[in-house]
C-alpha cells in the first residue's frame, strides 16, 4: 500500500505505478516476491532505521523499472 497525496509532484507516478502492475499481474507477483526478499532480509538488522534503509535499497531497482515501464506503457494505453 502507497498513500500519496492527490496534490503530490509523485501522484501521477504512483497512480501509473499501481495501473501498469494491475494491467500486468505478473509483473506484479514479481514485485511481491521483491517485497517478501527485501521484508526477509531487512528483518536480520536489528534497528529499524537499518531494516527500513535495507528494505528500501532492496526494492529501489525493482521500482525504478516498473516506474519506467508504467510511463511508457501509459504514454502508449490506447494507441494500439
Amino acid at each position: 500500500m502507497h498513500l500519496s497525496d492527490k496534490n503530490s509532484p509523485n501522484y501521477q507516478q504512483v497512480i501509473n505505478f499501481r495501473d501498469y502492475l494491475k494491467a500486468h499481474p505478473e509483473e506484479a507477483k514479481e514485485y511481491n516476491n521483491v517485497k517478501i526478499r527485501a521484508s526477509e532480509l531487512a528483518m536480520k538488522h536489528k534497528t529499524y532505521g537499518d531494516q527500513k534503509r535495507i528494505y528500501q535499497q532492496s526494492k529501489r531497482k525493482i521500482i525504478e523499472e516498473i516506474n519506467n515501464k508504467s510511463v511508457v506503457w501509459k504514454r502508449n494505453k490506447g494507441k494500439f
